[in-house]
C-alpha cells in the first residue's frame, strides 16, 4: 500500500461518451500522487479507446470484470482489489473531479479517516446548474445524523484511508450501494470530515440508473433488501447510530415511493425528485 497515493476508481458500462471528461477532470488535479483504475464492465478494450482521445498516461490503468452489466458494485469491487493506494476515491465516468478535489480533501481525510464535499449538480446535456437539495452542515465534519440529508444526490463523493477504513460494496444491492457504504465508514471513524466547496461534479443524465423511468422496481427492491438486512442484522453496518438512521432513512424513502406510485398516475411527466422536493419544502419528511 503506497501512503501517499490516491486510487481513483471508475466503473465503465459503456461510457465512452463521457469517460474522457472525467479522464481529464483527472489529470487536471493540482495533486499528482494518483492512480485511476478504470473497470470496464461491458468487455470493451477502454485503454484503447482511451488512447483514441489522444491521453497517454502511465497513472492510468485498466482492468475489466470480464463480464457484461455485472453491476457497479462489482466493478468497484474489482477495483479496490487491485488497488495500491492507501486513499481511495471514486469518480464515476459520466462525473467529473474539479482541480483541487484531492488536494483539498486529503487533509480532512488524514484527520478524520474520510471526507467529502458538496457538489454542483449540472445537466448533462446544458451543463447548466440544477438545483441542489443537499443540505449545507456547518462543521468541518458530519455525524451519521447528516449524511442522507447531505448526500443527497449521490454518496459517490468520498475520499476514505482504507488503513483506517477496510469495506466492499454490498453486492446484494442493484441500486443505492453508495449510502450504505459510506454509512459503514463509522464503524471504524465517528465523524467524516467536510468541505462546502463544490469540489465534485455531479451530472443528470436521463437513462442513468439514477435518473430513468424504468428503474422505479430495481430502486424498490434495493429499499426493501437494505431492511431486510438491518431487521436481519446481516448489513454491513455495525455502528448503532448509524444503522438506526439508515433504517429509518429507508422507511421514509419506501413511504414515498408509495406516494410516487399513485401520484404518478395523475401525472406521467412527474419524477421522484420532483415529488420529494415537495415534501422536503413542507417539512413532511422530518
Amino acid at each position: 500500500m503506497n501512503s501517499s497515493l490516491v486510487s481513483i476508481i471508475t466503473p465503465v458500462y459503456y461510457g465512452e461518451d463521457t469517460l474522457e471528461r472525467a479522464i481529464r477532470s483527472v489529470l487536471q488535479q493540482d495533486f499528482p500522487h494518483w492512480e485511476m483504475i478504470i473497470i470496464s464492465d461491458d468487455c470493451q478494450n477502454y485503454e484503447k479507446i482511451v488512447q483514441q482521445y489522444g491521453i497517454y498516461d502511465n497513472r492510468l490503468r485498466f482492468t475489466s470484470t470480464g463480464k457484461v452489466g455485472s453491476g457497479e458494485s462489482n466493478a468497484r469491487n474489482k477495483g479496490l482489489e487491485i488497488a495500491q493506494g492507501q486513499y481511495i476515491s471514486c469518480l464515476d465516468c459520466d462525473d467529473a473531479f474539479k482541480p483541487q478535489k484531492l488536494s483539498t480533501l486529503i487533509p480532512l481525510v488524514k484527520k478524520y479517516g474520510a471526507a467529502i464535499s458538496s457538489i454542483d449538480y449540472r445537466d448533462s446535456q446544458t451543463d447548466e446548474f440544477l438545483e441542489n437539495l443537499s443540505v449545507q452542515p456547518q462543521d468541518e465534519y458530519i455525524t451519521p445524523h447528516d449524511v442522507f440529508r447531505i448526500c443527497f444526490h449521490t454518496a459517490s463523493l468520498y475520499i476514505y484511508d482504507r488503513s483506517k477504513i477496510d469495506v466492499y460494496y454490498d453486492l446484494d444491492l442493484p441500486a443505492m450501494p453508495d449510502g450504505i457504504f459510506l454509512m459503514s465508514f463509522f464503524n471504524t471513524i465517528e465523524t467524516i470530515g467536510y468541505c462546502q466547496e463544490p469540489l465534485h461534479i455531479y451530472y443528470r443524465r436521463e437513462g442513468s440508473a439514477c435518473n430513468s423511468k424504468d428503474t422505479t422496481k430495481i430502486f424498490m427492491f434495493s429499499k426493501k433488501k437494505i431492511l431486510e438486512k438491518i431487521n436481519y442484522d446481516t448489513i454491513n453496518i455495525t455502528n448503532k447510530l448509524a444503522k438506526s438512521v439508515t433504517k429509518q432513512h429507508i422507511e421514509l424513502m419506501l413511504k414515498l415511493e408509495d406516494i410516487y406510485a399513485q401520484e404518478i398516475i395523475k401525472d406521467p411527466s412527474l419524477s421522484f425528485l420532483e415529488l420529494l422536493k415537495s415534501y422536503l419544502e413542507v417539512g413532511a419528511l422530518n
